[in-house]
């Protein structure tokens, strides 16, 4: 999932993650460097996965994938981007480690 979000983003793509996650030390990486913005339910109170939440997102006009697995998530934003993705393993830095 990280190189393709890395890969998204290489190609001009603005990347937004919406994580069901209660904070940043869930994550071995930096979510401000490798997405152009998040947001972390936990901080605004809104559980995810909602249908409501990718409603909304799409009615704002925002291309938007409910993840489930990597390898549907990774298709569906081909497909949507009309971009293949490898997902080959991330060059991105870790937090507090290596991979």
């Amino acid at each position: 999932m990280i190189a393709a979000v890395e890969e998204l983003r290489a190609a001009g793509i603005r990347v937004v993650i919406v994580s069901n996650s209660y904070g940043f030390s869930a994550y071995r990486w930096e979510l401000a460097d490798l997405a152009d913005a998040h947001l972390l339910s936990g901080a605004v109170g809104v559980a995810k996965p909602a249908p409501v939440n990718v409603d909304a997102a799409r009615a704002l006009g925002m291309e938007a994938i409910l993840h489930a697995e990597a390898a549907t998530t990774i298709a569906a934003l081909s497909g949507a981007f009309g971009i293949e993705l490898g997902g080959r393993p991330s060059q991105s830095p870790t937090r507090g480690g290596s991979e």
